[in-house]
């Protein structure tokens, strides 16, 4: 076998990078996020772990390629979840692809975008994410690994009450962002874990009825 064949068969050196990620954990403002420091500290590629417990967010400092953020997720063994940078997977129409990786890049809050059959996958700040911009990057886009949900709010309600039910998605498994905007708030969670009717009896507490707009 020729040099030149040997050459062709070498994987390419992954990509190194040096960043800060942060860790949102799924908890109460009630409980301490402390314990998964060490946790989150064995993980490989990890030099530092940084613990913000009124935010409920872990910052580690990582060294290695995007692939492996993959391993800082799933050190918190489904408690919590990478939100910047984040891995997101989307598809669009055929008519949209040629632009997709070009139109995502543009929008803010992403870091890293990258072409794959039938969409693309980038990776982002998920608290910075246009998601408008995402949103009209393709036509029929969507998301592959998350939910995008709309939902409308009791009419009137109490602004106090929903910026507090806001703040209890955020502590809630698998929600990535709550966006309140008047009497409509978007939620960005990860694929399946939050349905329409789990936030119906999340609401009902603060008095609020939901009438879900997009799934």
């Amino acid at each position: 076998m020729g040099a030149d064949a040997s050459a062709k068969k070498t994987p390419p050196v992954p990509e190194i990078v040096q960043l800060p990620i942060r860790v949102r954990i799924w908890a109460d403002r009630e409980v301490s996020i402390a314990h998964h420091a060490k946790t989150l500290a064995r993980v490989r590629g990890v030099t530092a772990v940084a613990i913000d417990d009124a935010a409920k967010v872990a910052t580690v400092t990582y060294t290695g390629d995007y692939k492996g953020l993959s391993e800082v997720g799933s050190a918190v063994n489904g408690q919590g979840a990478v939100i910047d940078p984040t891995w997101f997977a989307v598809r669009g129409a055929p008519s949209g692809l040629a632009k997709l990786p070009e139109n995502l890049a543009r929008a803010r809050g992403v870091k890293r975008v990258q072409a794959v059959a039938g969409g693309a996958e980038f990776w982002a700040s998920v608290p910075e994410l246009d998601l408008d911009t995402i949103l009209g990057s393709c036509p029929k886009l969507s998301f592959v690994n998350c939910d995008l949900l709309e939902i409308a709010l009791t009419p009137g309600s109490d602004a106090g009450k929903s910026e507090e039910f806001r703040k209890r998605l955020l502590e809630t498994r698998g929600v990535l962002r709550a966006d309140l905007s008047g009497a409509t708030m978007r939620i960005l969670a990860l694929k399946g874990r939050v349905t329409p009717d789990a936030l119906k009896k999340l609401g009902a507490p603060f008095e609020i009825e939901i009438t879900p707009l997009r799934k």
